[in-house]
């Protein structure tokens, strides 16, 4: 069984006030019992351009363990420079993904900016993270529904899954649009175990977000009523599949 974190971060982030040093990343992975990771830089990180060259070599040292996500303030950026940079991590980096960060970004789904985002991963074919929950309008999961209608092929990871007090938006986006998954950090579960019986497993993601979150999230998974398939997808399986992960 290889289980995956679809939900990471490195470096520092100025709008939740945060920072995950190199050390503590990989600790965690390893006191969970996680075997790989995405990893990304925080919303509010000064710098996105370094740490996504932090990431990078990361993921030379530590190769199937760690898998880079772009995550960069387009409206900071300018088109222009966003898709540059996108560019440059997705084919001299080799990041597996793009990440919106609604809040952090302040940048809504359906917005000109937001549509950005949308169109870089389509152009790139690379799984698009949207986060949904706290930050309302920016995050309101229904806002997807749109845009992953315009783009049936992307595929789109809510994250958090609308965490909990937006759960109903994230299940019936899920419900509506084939190409929309969940990924449930924060998210309640008796929520989750609802989710892998309605939904089925292939359509959910375990995610931690923060290093020290990770013990507990695993152990939210062990505590539900999930077959062992279910378990083993949910955990892993499905991140492998949607991101195509190598090794």
């Amino acid at each position: 069984m290889r289980v995956v974190d679809a939900h990471g971060h490195l470096g520092q982030c100025t709008v939740f006030e945060l920072n995950s040093e190199e050390t503590e990343v990989l600790e965690t992975m390893d006191e969970a019992g996680i075997n790989a990771g995405l990893i990304m830089p925080y919303p509010g990180a000064p710098d996105a351009r370094k740490v996504h060259d932090d990431i990078a070599d990361l993921a030379k040292r530590y190769p199937h363990r760690i898998y880079g996500i772009v995550n960069a303030n387009p409206r900071f950026l300018g088109r222009e420079a966003y898709f540059a940079e996108v560019e440059r991590c997705i084919q001299d980096l080799g990041f597996v993904g793009i990440k919106l960060h609604t809040v952090g970004h302040a940048v809504g789904p359906l917005t000109e900016i937001g549509g950005w985002v949308f169109e870089a991963a389509n152009l790139f074919n690379v799984p698009l993270q949207i986060h949904t929950g706290p930050g309302i309008p920016f995050s309101a999961p229904g806002a997807v529904i749109p845009r992953a209608q315009q783009y049936p092929d992307l595929r789109i990871i809510l994250v958090h899954a609308g965490q909990a007090f937006l759960s109903g938006g994230a299940y019936g986006a899920a419900t509506v649009c084939p190409n929309v998954w969940l990924e449930t950090s924060w998210s309640y579960g008796a929520e989750i175990e609802w989710w892998a019986n309605d939904l089925g497993a292939h359509r959910l993601m375990m995610g931690a977000d923060l290093p020290n979150n990770r013990t507990a999230a695993i152990a939210q998974y062990r505590a539900l009523h999930l077959t062992d398939t279910q378990f083993e997808q949910a955990l892993g399986g499905t991140v492998v599949e949607v991101y195509e992960l190598p090794g």
